[in-house]
């Protein structure tokens, strides 16, 4: 094989920029047949090869990043719901515990036994007078027992240290 000669080539500088490089043909060797040689391409497969691999680990990591996030968050929303069940339930022991404790009945008890009031034979009212600001106490109307929005109820002990200092007791 002989060397291509130099000369047959155009100088870049010898034309002026933007104008066409000529180049010569290509000489036939001595046998007749063109000079010609196979060029490898450069191989760019392993670059891609690579650029593909490193799309698809970060695909997965994150498939599996959101695959995690969504088991945690439904974990939580579980964990809320089951919450959520048991406060429904103490709710309701709640309301239902507020409504025996606000019977009348469990009332007068209380107030019998452990406050030891009695039941009113004659009830007074404490009037309020928002423009003088004072009150006044006033007896209920000759022939009724007691308002409507009344209970009838007047603090009395009969027992416990007050009732001993004023020398009552149980008989």
């Amino acid at each position: 094989m002989a060397a291509l000669p130099t000369d047959d080539f155009a100088s870049p500088t010898a034309h002026s920029v933007g104008a066409p490089v000529r180049r010569s043909p290509a000489r036939e060797s001595e046998s007749g047949q063109p000079n010609l040689r196979i060029v490898d391409q450069p191989r760019r497969t392993g670059r891609w090869l690579v650029l593909l691999l490193l799309l698809a680990v970060a695909a997965l990591v994150g498939i599996v990043s959101l695959s995690a996030l969504s088991a945690e968050a439904s974990y939580t929303a579980s964990e809320l719901e089951s919450e959520i069940t048991e406060l429904s339930y103490r709710y309701d022991e709640l309301t239902a515990e507020v409504a025996t404790l606000e019977s009348p009945e469990r009332i007068r008890q209380v107030a019998e036994g452990e406050l030891g009031m009695v039941p009113s034979e004659q009830p007074a009212y404490l009037v309020l007078d928002p423009a003088e600001g004072s009150a006044t106490a006033s007896e209920p109307e000759s022939g009724s027992d007691t308002p409507d929005d009344s209970t009838g109820w007047e603090y009395t002990s009969h027992t416990g240290p007050q009732a001993a200092d004023r020398g009552e007791t149980d008989s």
